[in-house]
């Protein structure tokens, strides 16, 4: 199955920031999103999150081999290694 940085925008929106994971969680399920945004969401660190692309950098990075050292991350706020933001136009992987 696919998930894209839009389906993910799309699964929290109307949230208030800064928001804990479980309110993030919360939020999907209100939004009726589907298993694999809930799945993703469900895999990200447990902590605060201060915005939409936080949370987006936080579901690429928990994907496998998103940290691959392929290309370095140019943001200071990125995990290192973090390969850059193609990711967010494209659609992303989820293991089943």
């Amino acid at each position: 199955m696919y998930v894209s940085a839009a389906q993910v925008a799309s699964a929290v929106a109307g949230i208030r920031y800064p928001a804990r994971l479980w309110q993030v969680i919360a939020q999907a399920e209100h939004n009726g999103a589907a298993l694999p945004v809930r799945d993703a969401l469900l895999n990200i660190p447990s902590r605060t999150y201060v915005g939409l692309t936080d949370i987006a950098h936080a579901v690429h990075a928990s994907l496998p081999g998103a940290n691959a050292p392929d290309r370095p991350c140019h943001h200071k706020r990125h995990p290192k290694n973090c390969r850059g933001h193609d990711w967010q136009s494209q659609p992303v992987v989820l293991a089943s």
